[in-house]
């Protein structure tokens, strides 16, 4: 699939040391927490003047073999923003499907060329609308206000029963600045049709409201909101949702006592005559969250709640069975290892009437000991591991036809045991090809990024999870002097450059049946030096398989990736699959029946960033001046068979690794089993034809098989391994 070896040596010391309750701990420790307030810092401000670095970070990178089924689609160029500024939250959901129309709709900033009215200014907030699933576009002006609009997300209002897309609305909810600071909020509607495909914003009373954030405020329903830029959601209630923080003082960005983040604020717009009425629906940290009181007696200079990350919604398509978290430190864990960041729910049962807090994860239940086995150990005390939930890579969340959340992301672990320093980890310093750097994953079997679907059953208040997949890279940083700051390949604007992560996010179907999840990794066979950092990302998707909603725990996961990005031959997204969002509705086109169950699922997609036509992969990415929006809608063939995937199967095959890479003779096929079983090996060349096959029986623990490649020509070939129903592709270079 895509995994690759680093030096054999750093390989065999890394599988050696698998202590019963978790990993043995590398040396050095970065504040995971400060990297995420500082993500948060970079994704509020505006760009500032700047000398663009024009370095190239990939030199010639070759094209990538599969042997997924290929999705079809192609990918189109749609509009233009004025800079980066505006996607960089992969939270935020500007892209939507509703299906009672089949419309999909964009929410963006608009053009250096674009001509707002009535005040035109680089705050314009533009929809682009199709009903067609991308094959043409119309786009019309939703706000233009003194007041500017950033970071917008948004959906459609579609009228009970109505099929007709001129009695439809595109609404959407974001920041204001005034071009010096953030100073409230802005929501906006207005009517679709052809008759108002424009450039000006509605003039309708109530069609564009702003709603200031600090005392005395303009709209005490709605009350103090910052940034409510994520999670819009649309439902069939009719009601349209975002949510926003609560804090203290929005430009206050000094500390995070000073930025003060104390609650979450869940927007709720009704349509009135035209136009939506707005309220606000908060929910506060005190008793819940832990507070670091890190001040002197009786000071509350450095006193904060210790919640990071974005804050987040998930609706059923009814709108009456939601959940809204952060990933935070709770004030009363479970247990000690349960003491780290880590999803804080709240769950709703009656559109928003009513919310009741959630149990967190139990992370000394056996439930998750496959989980606390990739972790690595405290220094003080290797019998505990402390999960970190680590939103710098992206967090997706949906809820399925089993009203159950799935919350997907990837973990770390805290190195600091005290509750007031859990947001600290480990990091990891790899020789890879004589290039060193540092890293947040081992990169070896059982020290990958994994991507967790965490899954909580509201009714029953129980917590499970799934391994969806592990990726070869992680994000390079954006602070100078940390690790893949120079590999990283965004522009640099004050001495910081935008991160590249893996933007994890999920859709489901419109019946919840389904639930597909992307992120953006890169294949590290061709980044420069073999760096483990996601510098020329595509995107990469996996279905989870909801049984028709047939009851708990028969959830199934689809064996194989599919490469989205790699669609077609479009090199202004293959490998530059940065910034993109996925419709966080899918439509299901048509359902195979056992036992060769396949799902037919149309997905929306959209990649940002500044290259023009004929730019390399790997080329510089520049934040501060005109970027792109391409999409695409493709058809994604998964399969689903009724016999399902055993997780321990699936984590094995994801994690195996082959060695060298590249490699002449033979080569070893490195896997950790969970289980006795079969393991099945086969090389195939990169039009598909079977070059060569072997089956080994492998037993519990770390097993190193040999298979050989004589006779093979020089080239690319993928390597299918197999247990059970469980299949992983690898890509192997034989020298």
């Amino acid at each position: 699939m895509k995994k690759q070896l680093l030096l054999g040596s750093l390989l065999l010391a890394a599988v050696s040391a698998f202590p019963q309750q978790g990993r043995t701990k590398p040396a050095g420790q970065v504040d995971v927490a400060e990297k995420y307030h500082q993500k948060m810092l970079r994704t509020m401000k505006e760009p500032s003047a700047s000398t663009l670095n024009n370095n190239s970070v990939a030199t010639n990178p070759q094209p990538e073999a599969s042997m997924s089924a290929a999705p079809t689609g192609t990918w189109n160029l749609i509009a233009g923003s004025r800079n980066l500024y505006g996607v960089l939250v992969s939270e935020q959901r500007p892209l939507q499907y509703n299906s009672a129309l089949n419309t999909v709709s964009y929410i963006h900033r608009c053009s250096n060329t674009y001509s707002g009215s009535p005040v035109d200014n680089t705050g314009v907030i533009v929809a682009e609308i199709s009903t067609d699933w991308g094959a043409t576009w119309d786009s019309t002006a939703l706000w233009s206000d003194a007041n500017q609009g950033r970071y917008p997300g948004g959906g459609i209002y579609n009228p009970a029963g109505n099929t007709n897309i001129n009695n439809a609305y595109v609404v959407a909810a974001g920041p204001t600045t005034n071009g010096s600071g953030w100073q409230g909020s802005f929501f906006a509607s207005k009517q679709l049709g052809t008759a108002n495909y424009n450039s000006t914003a509605s003039a309708a009373p109530g069609a564009m409201q702003f709603i200031n954030n600090s005392a005395p405020l303009t709209n005490t329903a709605v009350g103090k909101v910052d940034f409510p830029r994520y999670c819009f959601t649309a439902t069939n209630d009719g009601k349209m949702r975002s949510v926003g923080r609560i804090v203290n003082d929005i430009n206050n960005t000094s500390s995070n006592a000073g930025y003060g983040y104390r609650g979450i604020n869940m927007v709720k717009g009704t349509y009135n005559a035209g136009v939506f009425d707005w309220v606000g629906d908060s929910i506060m940290f005190n008793g819940v969250v832990y507070m670091n009181t890190a001040g002197t007696a009786g000071s509350t200079s450095d006193d904060y709640f210790m919640a990071t990350g974005s804050p987040m919604l998930a609706f059923n398509e009814a709108g009456t069975h939601g959940y809204a978290f952060i990933i935070g430190v709770r004030n009363s864990p479970a247990n000690a290892n349960s003491s780290g960041y880590q999803p804080i729910v709240w769950r709703t049962s009656d559109g928003g009437g009513s919310w009741s807090l959630m149990p967190g994860i139990d992370f000394a239940s056996p439930t998750f000991s496959n989980v606390i086995k990739h972790l690595y150990a405290v220094p003080e005390n290797t019998t505990k591991t402390i999960p970190l939930f680590n939103a710098s890579e992206g967090i997706g969340a949906v809820v399925d036809a089993n009203n159950k959340l799935h919350l997907v992301m990837t973990v770390v672990a805290s190195s600091r045991e005290e509750q007031d320093s859990v947001g600290y980890s480990f990091t990891n310093t790899l020789s890879v090809n004589s290039s060193t750097a540092t890293y947040s994953w081992g990169h070896v079997p059982g020290d990958r990024p994994y991507i967790y679907d965490f899954m909580l059953d509201g009714a029953t208040s129980t917590w499970d999870y799934m391994v969806v997949d592990s990726m070869s890279s992680e994000a390079p940083s954006g602070t100078s002097g940390e690790g893949g700051f120079s590999e990283n390949p965004f522009d640099e604007d004050a001495g910081a450059k935008q991160v590249s992560d893996a933007r994890i996010q999920a859709s489901r179907t419109v019946d919840g049946k389904f639930v597909v999840i992307s992120w953006a990794e890169s294949d590290t066979n061709f980044t420069n030096s073999g760096v483990k950092y996601n510098i020329i990302p595509d995107i990469k998707v996996r279905c989870i398989d909801v049984q028709n909603g047939g009851g708990s725990g028969n959830y199934f996961l689809s064996p194989t990736e599919l490469n989205i990005s790699k669609l077609g031959t479009n090199l202004q997204v293959e490998k530059k699959a940065v910034m993109h969002y996925m419709t966080p509705v899918s439509g299901a086109m048509a359902i195979g029946t056992n036992p060769t169950k396949t799902s037919t699922i149309t997905t929306g997609f959209t990649i940002t960033h500044s290259q023009g036509p004929g730019a390399q992969p790997g080329t510089i990415f520049a934040g501060l001046t005109s970027n792109a929006h391409w999409f695409c809608a493709p058809k994604m063939d998964f399969n689903l068979a009724v016999v399902g995937v055993k997780e321990n199967a699936l984590e094995s095959v994801n994690s195996a690794v082959i060695y060298p890479n590249p490699a002449s003779g033979n080569a070893v096929l490195s896997i950790d089993m969970v289980d006795n079983a079969n393991v099945s090996i086969d090389v195939y060349s990169t039009v598909g034809q079977l070059v060569k096959s072997s089956k080994t029986t492998a037993q519990v623990g770390e097993n190193t098989i040999n298979f050989d490649l004589s006779n093979l020509a020089t080239g690319i070939y993928m390597v299918n391994v197999k247990v059970g129903n469980a299949v992983s592709t690898k890509k192997l270079i034989v020298e």
